[in-house]
């Protein structure tokens, strides 16, 4: 009796429940099919970052990385301290081998100066009193003939390190870029280069040539005093100041059964192309194999 009265309300309630279940049963199908998706993902990272901790197929455990890493940044230190010591000098450490450092004073009458002092820290070891810097060599650019002193001054500073020696005879070339391995030797090579953009200009630093200041000396020693001054020239003998680079060097007996030896050595300053240009001191281009670009040196000129 109570189901027959109530027909319609049971179905209704039953219409109810059964809409709720089949929405329900839709909802958690579909959180369940998103839930498994977000496993499937979760599985798949898993699996990537526990490759960073197993050795085998170039990998690393993570603390073998880390300290790998450490090791090369300190070895990159190291080979980037070598390249500055390679360069002669800085803006800083040459300083007083500039035009600026006689001020508002005579150029001329400051690089007499300067060769004055220099000769005097070398006077017992050198024949010449004006280091070479005489004729056409004082016709040069001052800040040129300024860095030949700094290159002079620094091979006494070598020379005195090594008993009964003499700088007998001092002969320049002119600066000239150093050729890089992968550059054509025909290839002209520009005087001036100027940046196109303020983009370029910030990239100068990282590009720019090496220029060589070539000086060939003449120097009277013990045969057995050769060593140790090839070794103290290619060493930074002063703490800011760097290698004077070697390009070339032979040996002749002075006398016979004396022990005394004539060498002429051709060696180079290193610097930065746009110091050199900052100074405006001219840089031959042509590649000239006598005079060492690229290479050797003329030892009989």
């Amino acid at each position: 009796m109570f189901v027959k009265e109530n027909k319609m309300l049971l179905l209704g309630t039953a219409g109810v429940v059964i809409a709720v279940l089949l929405v329900h049963m839709f909802w958690v199908n579909q959180n369940r099919l998103a839930a498994d998706e977000k496993l499937k993902a979760a599985e798949e990272n898993r699996e990537k970052w526990e490759k960073n901790f197993k050795s085998g197929a170039g990998l690393l455990p993570r603390p073998a990385a880390e300290k790998a890493i450490q090791d090369s940044n300190l070895e990159l230190k190291k080979k980037e301290d070598q390249l500055k010591n390679i360069l002669f000098g800085t803006p800083d450490s040459l300083r007083s081998y500039t035009e600026s450092a006689a001020g508002a004073g005579d150029k001329r009458m400051y690089l007499i100066k300067r060769r004055g002092d220099i000769f005097e820290h070398g006077k017992a070891i050198i024949a010449q009193s004006d280091l070479g810097i005489v004729e056409k060599v004082a016709e040069d650019p001052i800040p040129l003939n300024l860095l030949r002193l700094a290159m002079v001054d620094t091979l006494i500073t070598d020379c005195l390190a090594v008993n009964r020696t003499m700088i007998r005879r001092i002969q320049y070339n002119q600066p000239r870029f150093l050729r890089r391995g992968d550059e054509d030797a025909e290839a002209p090579v520009e005087t001036e280069r100027k940046p196109a953009t303020k983009k370029d200009a910030a990239k100068v630093d990282s590009t720019e040539r090496l220029v060589q200041i070539p000086m060939k000396v003449l120097i009277t020693l013990p045969e057995a005093g050769i060593e140790k001054l090839l070794y103290e020239i290619q060493k930074p003998s002063n703490p800011v100041r760097g290698y004077l680079c070697l390009r070339g060097y032979h040996v002749a007996v002075r006398s016979a059964g004396s022990g005394i030896v004539d060498l002429v050595i051709g060696v180079s300053a290193l610097l930065n192309e746009g110091f050199i240009r900052d100074l405006k001191i001219p840089v031959k281009t042509e590649d000239d194999a006598r005079h060492g670009v690229g290479g050797g040196v003329d030892l009989n000129r």
